[in-house]
Formats: C-alpha cells, sequence, structure tokens
C-alpha cells in the first residue's frame, strides 16, 4: 500500500471518531449485544434493527466509548450492514475477521467490505486487532440473538448453516469452558455442531 493511501486511510479514521456514524441507541430493537475489550477499555453497545419485511438490515445502532479504532470500526461497520441480509453481513464478518487476523497478509476486499479497507493496516499491529472487531463481534452475536430469539429471519441455504456454525462456536466456546479434559471439550463441541447442523437443516426445508 503507498504512502498515499495509508494517509488517506488514517484520515478517514480519525474523521470517523470524531463524527461517528450510527451512534446512538434506538427503541425496539430486533438484538442486542455489548462487548469489552478489556485490554482497551473499549466498550459498545450494539443494536440490530431488521425491516418488518424480508431479512434485511435497516440499521446498526450503537453507543460506546473507546479508542479511536474501535469507534470508527463502529462506524464503518454501521455505514456497511444497512441494506445487507444477516446472511450477507456474516460473510462480511468473517471476511474481516480473517483478514485482522492475518498479520497483514490478507488484503481486505473493497469490493465486498467498502470503506471498511481503511482498517486493514490494523492487522500488522496483534494489540489493536480487537479494538478494531469489537463493533463486528457485537454485530455477530446480536444476529445470532435475533436468529435464537425468534425473529423471522429467511438465512437461505448458507446463511442457516452460518448461523449454524455461530451458535455452534459460541456454545461450545462459553459452556465447554466448565469442562477441563480437552477429549471432552472437543465431543461437546461437535455434538452442538450435529444439533445446530440439524436446526439449519429444519430452517432451509421449514
Amino acid at each position: 500500500m503507498s504512502s498515499a493511501m495509508e494517509s488517506l486511510y488514517q484520515e478517514i479514521i480519525l474523521d470517523l471518531s470524531r463524527h461517528p456514524h450510527g451512534r446512538g441507541l434506538q427503541s425496539h430493537a430486533d438484538a442486542e449485544s455489548h462487548q469489552v475489550n478489556p485490554i482497551c477499555g473499549d466498550e459498545i453497545t450494539l443494536q440490530l434493527h431488521l425491516e418488518s419485511g424480508p431479512d434485511r438490515i435497516n440499521a446498526i445502532r450503537w453507543e460506546g466509548h473507546g479508542c479511536v479504532i474501535s469507534q470508527a470500526s463502529a462506524s464503518l461497520f454501521s455505514d456497511l450492514a444497512s441494506g445487507l441480509t444477516t446472511a450477507e453481513l456474516t460473510v462480511r464478518i468473517d471476511a474481516f475477521r480473517a483478514a485482522m487476523r492475518s498479520h497483514g497478509t490478507i488484503t481486505l476486499d473493497e469490493e465486498l467490505l467498502g470503506d471498511a479497507v481503511a482498517l486493514g493496516g490494523v492487522s500488522r499491529y496483534v494489540a489493536r486487532v480487537k479494538c478494531a472487531m469489537l463493533a463486528w463481534v457485537a454485530g455477530e452475536e446480536a444476529i445470532t440473538r435475533a436468529h435464537l430469539s425468534g425473529v423471522p429471519i429467511n438465512w437461505g441455504v448458507t446463511g442457516a448453516f452460518a448461523a449454524s456454525a455461530m451458535v455452534a462456536s459460541l456454545v461450545a466456546g462459553r459452556l465447554g469452558r466448565g469442562l477441563s479434559d480437552a477429549i471432552l471439550k472437543r465431543g461437546f463441541a461437535v455434538l452442538v455442531l450435529l444439533v445446530a447442523v440439524y436446526v439449519a437443516i429444519r430452517a432451509v426445508l421449514a
């Protein structure tokens, strides 16, 4: 990346931290998630607002405080999500996470992630990855909660299995902490995944 592009991206991040997009919670959210980054002290409460018809996001609203990167990332996530289906947003969350964990070896896809490519350089700094990911993790959990609460979401085949994977990861990660034996943990995770796949198949066939 050229120094000119890096400077431009830094300006975008600074501007969004000063003039955030999507900030301010609203009533009647379909789901909500609260996330904290203990390393930096970043904190966010993120709401998912769906349109009344098909599975499409009307708005992402959020409130929180933290470093420049976490605040800018929340704004970029809010801008990106509007108008997408939850399945489409899940694909983008996964792509963003993969790039953030790549230590700079994966370039963010501008066609897929829009202005969020401005955060691409963050992946080279491990301590800042959690800052950039905070809003995206909150969005991922909000989607899962909306699905579990019975909100009528039209996932389709891809979206249904994406949701199942998220549910399996969430439940196994949290409940599995009480299992000290590594084999039991793996077996528990497989069991949860099988249940989640069954739920996904039922959702597709319904």
